[in-house]
């Protein structure tokens, strides 16, 4: 049994309480609620409900139960694995489609959510849920685009080390329906556009790439894109289609965020100042670095800082293109972890020893890179539980294997599909 079985619950308690806060039924149906939304809602529009994203359903559900009685029908979009089949709304058609690398299925979900927002009558109000995953969820390419060309970009995107705004303006310049552009099937509605933010600007041309949003073009800094990239995006500035030439900000579209990240590391801090008077800090720079780079600062803050919570927030980068390169390295299979589990084993790495520390590492939207794992909640002692399995850390590491060490030291985190999506978070708890 672990020695800080009390301290580790007391953590995870907090974090499922503040996650509550931010779930996409309750933030839809504030908004749907709200003052703000009724000064552009008649009370005789019909409705029509197009939810995409890791959680589209739970969001659909937010503006079914505010809206039902004037829906007139509903499309809903969501990853494979992450729809409650106990859940469902009559009359609601649901598609699950693929994250994080896209497929045909994506293309499929594109085409289907085209049709679906051109079929509406004209004196429909659409109202329109994102969360993230919706970049690679649906998408309808450029014709000069292959399925190949799509995937191949988006499995090099999410090992680049980019961060989330530059992936998704490169995503955008291959599509016809991101940076705005499914806007134009829907000159002829009135929209109203609700988020759950995943990216750290909270700019809403970024979230899901900005289906009913302009963005404006990005250059990508700090990294040279490869040359068949290149030539695929060299290939999509050939003439603009006529979607392409609109100019959506004109259109009848109001643009809301439900929640962000702030959101619940605020209700975090206010959970934990109210846990035995416990301080609680939330630090303001957000994780957007290297994970190397952000398990440096958080190990730095919390050894030599107070006893009492420490909080972060964001999303920090995994490059994984100096990693083996190969599905397998001696026989241990690579890339099995995320991006939360690759930077709690790397706290865990230097906290090592210390009894009076736990961290948290955790997706908000309960999945972890390519596992079902959420994230992991690491220690002192995490490094010793997988020293006496015989794991060896750096090779973990080194193959991004962290899923694996975390699992057997007893430390992944699996909270399954949240209904929520914005963004990470890592708490970290000193005691005396």
């Amino acid at each position: 049994m672990l020695t800080n079985a009390v301290q580790r619950n007391k953590i995870l308690k907090i974090y499922t309480e503040a996650l509550g806060s931010v779930k996409g039924d309750i933030c839809v149906k504030k908004h749907l609620e709200s003052e703000q939304f009724k000064i552009h809602f008649k009370n005789t529009e019909k409705v029509a409900i197009l939810a995409i994203g890791k959680a589209s359903q739970s969001m659909a559900q937010g503006a079914y139960e505010v809206l039902h009685k004037i829906i007139i029908s509903g499309l809903v979009v969501t990853k494979e694995n992450h729809l409650s089949t106990g859940s469902l709304i009559d009359g609601f058609e649901y598609i699950e489609s693929s994250h994080p690398i896209p497929s045909q299925k994506s293309l499929d979900a594109g085409k289907k959510i085209i049709d679906f927002v051109s079929g509406l009558p004209a004196d429909t109000h659409l109202i329109v849920l994102i969360s993230g995953g919706a970049s690679s969820l649906v998408e309808y390419t450029k014709p000069t685009v292959s399925l190949d060309d799509l995937i191949q970009v988006n499995d090099w995107l999410i090992s680049s080390g980019l961060g989330i705004e530059e992936i998704n303006n490169i995503r955008q310049k291959l599509s016809i329906i991101k940076a705005g552009q499914l806007a134009a099937f829907a000159k002829h509605l009135k929209v109203s556009n609700l988020l759950l933010s995943d990216v750290l600007s909270n700019n809403p041309a970024y979230i899901g790439s900005g289906l009913f949003v302009e963005s404006t073009p990005q250059k990508i800094n700090n990294i040279k894109l490869p040359a068949w990239l290149d030539a695929v995006l060299a290939s999509c500035e050939s003439p603009k289609s006529e979607a392409s030439q609109t100019e959506p900000y004109k259109y009848n579209i109001d643009t809301q965020l439900v929640a962000t990240n702030t959101t619940l590391l605020k209700n975090i801090a206010t959970l934990c100042k109210s846990n035995e008077n416990q301080n609680a800090h939330i630090i303001e720079e957000p994780l957007s670095a290297n994970v190397e780079i952000e398990a440096d600062k958080i190990a730095a803050q919390i050894i030599k800082g107070d006893s009492g919570y420490y909080i972060w927030g964001g999303e920090p980068t995994v490059d994984m293109s100096k990693g083996s390169g190969s599905a397998t390295k001696d026989n241990v299979s690579v890339n099995k972890g995320g991006r939360n589990q690759h930077l709690a084993l790397l706290v865990a790495k230097k906290i090592k020893a210390m009894d009076n520390l736990i961290v948290l590492c955790i997706g908000t939207d309960g999945t972890d890179g390519t596992t079902d794992n959420a994230g992991a909640l690491v220690d002192g002692n995490t490094l010793s539980r997988g020293d006496t399995e015989g794991l060896d850390i750096e090779e973990h590491l080194e193959t991004f294997n962290s899923a694996a060490f975390l699992q057997v030291s007893g430390d992944v985190i699996n909270t399954g599909p949240t209904g929520t999506n914005v963004m990470d978070v890592v708490i970290a708890y000193k005691w005396e």
